[in-house]
């Protein structure tokens, strides 16, 4: 009875400023006043509310909130999220100005088998990639370094986002399986099964395939996306009140990462989907996006 009555005022309820929202990309400049075209393109997402986790019979267990079903979650500070994965040129950009951040490798599947060190890291994971591809082969301390560099070459405050705000961008709005619908649409995803889109036999570049309703490319599948919090299979019902906060542990705890990947079946694509990975064992199946604060934004 619970699930029925949470699915009607779901069903019922306004969302809020997504029906009405406009994505309005932007760059920031650097600190100088000058263009930085290797910094990534942002989108400001809209203040709003939505239910995060699964629905019962819809995800595992460590998707589901008090009582098994989802929480409510607020958004109300202002953020903007890059549109796109991070890519190569943008990280490449800060790998120059920061070489000791250079990784020596990481693991992943190269030609459908398992290779626990890939040499060549985030300049060859394993398969062919342009500069408009996302970065993959990349840390969790990794992200969190480039975070800071953008921070300190822009004056703006960049990091990545939290479990939550990830969550509401891929959602955009919806409150289904996909931010689509609830059925896999194969020119909106790239993953690892015949049900998806399979142009790419590994990562696509950015706009690629369709954007969702903030503006997001790719916030389902191509790469999972790391993100701020330490994972926790019983967050949601532990701290589902701290939300959209980032879930803290210690610094070696798992950081989750979030969305599925080009390697994955189409079941990890799922909005609600959650993972936890160690942040200092990059694969090449991993990337990440960033988030932006602050209520002056060139929109």
């Amino acid at each position: 009875m619970r699930v029925c009555l949470l699915l009607l005022l779901v069903l019922s309820w306004p969302l809020s400023a997504a029906e009405r929202y406009t994505p309005y990309p932007f760059r920031d400049l650097l600190v100088n006043g000058q263009s930085c075209s290797s910094c990534p393109q942002m989108v400001r997402l809209p203040a709003g509310r939505f239910y995060m986790g699964a629905f019962p019979g819809d995800g595992h267990s460590d998707e589901r909130g008090p009582g098994g079903v989802p929480f409510e979650v607020r958004i109300t500070q202002v953020v903007a999220m890059s549109v796109s994965e991070v890519s190569r040129e943008e990280y490449s950009a800060f790998i120059e100005a920061n070489p000791q951040r250079a990784s020596s490798g990481c693991g992943g599947f190269v030609a459908g088998t398992f290779a626990a060190q890939i040499e060549q890291g985030w300049r060859f994971p394993g398969f062919e990639q342009t500069a408009d591809h996302p970065v993959v082969c990349v840390s969790w301390e990794d992200a969190q370094a480039y975070a800071r560099w953008l921070s300190a070459i822009t004056g703006k405050r960049y990091r990545l986002p939290t479990e939550a705000e990830w969550e509401y961008g891929a959602r955009a709005g919806s409150i289904t399986r996909y931010w689509w619908g609830n059925h896999m649409a194969s020119e909106r995803v790239n993953c690892g099964r015949p049900q998806c889109d399979i142009e790419f036999p590994a990562t696509a570049p950015a706009h690629a395939l369709d954007r969702n309703g903030f503006g997001l490319y790719h916030t389902l599948g191509n790469v999972w996306e790391w993100v701020e919090d330490c994972y926790q299979a019983d967050a949601y019902a532990l701290f589902s009140s701290q939300y959209p906060r980032a879930v803290a542990g210690d610094a070696q705890c798992k950081r989750v990462i979030r969305g599925g990947s080009w390697n994955e079946g189409y079941w990890s694509l799922r909005a609600s989907n959650r993972e936890g990975w160690l942040p200092s064992r990059p694969l090449n199946d991993i990337g990440f996006r960033v988030v932006r604060e602050g209520d002056e934004m060139p929109i």
